[in-house]
């Protein structure tokens, strides 16, 4: 009879304690839910003045969105380690395929750089 008791003793007790994570993890989550605030102010480039210095050492080209099917890039030509942002568009969800990044070799060829 006292082997069921404490056995009953500590089940109540684990049940507690998940109970109590469990409101707990369910009270933090809202809690960390991110806000959204639409209202926040674009940001603008201090150092937008075209004119390179300590601060800016190079001036980017402006975008023109570079067009092949559905990908677009937004430069032409880019500098060494300057991150390249790429949009897709009119794929549909199940739509599978490759894209294929080019180096050129000279003036008339290219080499494959990169398959995706």
């Amino acid at each position: 009879m006292k082997k069921e008791k404490i056995s009953g003793i500590i089940g109540g007790v684990i049940a507690a304690i998940i109970i109590g994570v469990v409101v707990i993890q369910f009270s933090s989550i809202n809690e960390n839910a991110p806000i959204q605030d639409n209202d926040l102010p674009e940001i603008v480039d201090v150092d937008d003045d075209g004119v390179p210095d300590e601060v800016d050492p190079f001036i980017s080209t402006p975008r023109v969105w570079q067009t092949s099917g559905p990908f677009q890039i937004d430069r032409e030509q880019y500098v060494l380690g300057e991150l390249v942002l790429m949009r897709i568009g009119n794929l549909e969800t199940n739509e599978k395929g490759q894209i294929v990044f080019l180096q050129p070799s000279n003036g008339t060829h290219q080499t494959v750089y990169i398959t995706i």
